[in-house]
């Protein structure tokens, strides 16, 4: 008779994240691909700290947490965006304000919770810092990874507003969990800089290299 350690075993087997083979956490071979690597990228002017190079195996980490809520892809996503923020914070003096990327009020609603807002109050309360959801979208748009990079810019043009209309200078860290084309990040630094606040860098878990 099986002891109820195997009857758990045989039911909830062990898979790993990027390829599914019975392994916990990530296999051997998958690791290879969850790389930090401390890469940084520039948008508008503007600094952007990341720590993975997107892969097939980034891919199916990033879907598990933010799609289905998977508490260890969660726990590699914030990892890494830890990371980046310490070395934004290691090459800058400055306390800023982080700023998370909106996701749509529907993608909210069909997860059950906002995914990259949540990585960004875990960030804010290890490093003592503010986070605030002062943008948010003016209109609906499409999915972004069913554009390419013209249409994605065509797609969130003027999509982004600011809650806070006077932003003073304020220093602010924008917060992401992937980088692509950049047509996101370009929208958030302009919605940004229109009210008045200084964006003095990005993170991302994540990012798709070549950037273009």
């Amino acid at each position: 008779m099986l002891g109820l350690n195997c009857v758990s075993e045989l039911i909830f087997t062990p898979r790993c994240i990027g390829c599914g083979i019975r392994s916990s956490g990530l296999c051997s071979d998958c690791q290879e691909s969850w790389v930090f690597r401390q890469l940084v990228s520039h948008i508008c002017g503007v600094t952007i700290f990341s720590e993975v190079a997107y892969s097939a195996v980034a891919g199916k980490i990033l879907l598990a947490a933010k799609e289905n809520g998977l508490r260890e892809a969660d726990e590699f996503m914030f990892a890494a965006l830890d990371c980046s923020l310490q070395r934004f914070l290691t090459k800058n003096l400055s306390q800023p304000l982080l700023v998370p990327i909106p996701s749509q009020r529907s993608s909210n609603r069909r997860r059950g919770r906002n995914f990259v807002t949540d990585l960004a109050q875990r960030l804010g309360d290890r490093h003592n810092l503010q986070i605030s959801e002062i943008l948010i979208h003016s209109r609906k748009v499409a999915d972004q990874s069913l554009l390419n990079s013209i249409e994605r810019n065509a797609n969130l043009s003027h999509a982004l507003v600011v809650s806070e209309r006077f932003g003073g200078g304020r220093e602010v860290l924008l917060v992401d969990d992937l980088v692509t084309s950049g047509s996101t990040l370009k929208e958030a630094i302009r919605a940004l800089k229109s009210s008045g606040f200084c964006v003095v860098g990005a993170i991302t878990a994540c990012v798709a290299l070549p950037l273009r």
